[in-house]
C-alpha cells in the first residue's frame, strides 16, 4: 500500500509532482552528505592504513584513479536508479 500525499493549490489542482521532486532532491542531498563523510573517513583514516599495507599498489596513480572512478560511477548509477 503506497502512501500518497495530495496537495492542492488554490484552483484544486494536485501538486504531488512537486513534492516528489523536492523529496528526490532531498534524498540525493542526504546521499551526497553521507558520501562526503565516507570520503573524509577514507582520506584521513583508511588511506594511511592502506598505504602502509599495500605501498606498491597505491603508488600507481592510474590504478588509484581508476578505482575511484569505478566507485563514483557505481554510486552515480545507484542514485539514478532510485530517482522517481
Amino acid at each position: 500500500m503506497a502512501l500518497e500525499v495530495r496537495l492542492y493549490n488554490g484552483r484544486g489542482v494536485r501538486q504531488t509532482g512537486r513534492l516528489k521532486t523536492v523529496g528526490a532532491l532531498g534524498f540525493i542531498g542526504i546521499i551526497g552528505f553521507l558520501l562526503g563523510i565516507a570520503a573524509n573517513f577514507i582520506y584521513f583514516e583508511a588511506l594511511p592504513i592502506l598505504t602502509q599495507i599495500f605501498p606498491q599498489i597505491l603508488k600507481i596513480n592510474w590504478l588509484m584513479w581508476g578505482i575511484i572512478g569505478a566507485f563514483l560511477s557505481i554510486i552515480c548509477c545507484l542514485i539514478y536508479a532510485y530517482l522517481p
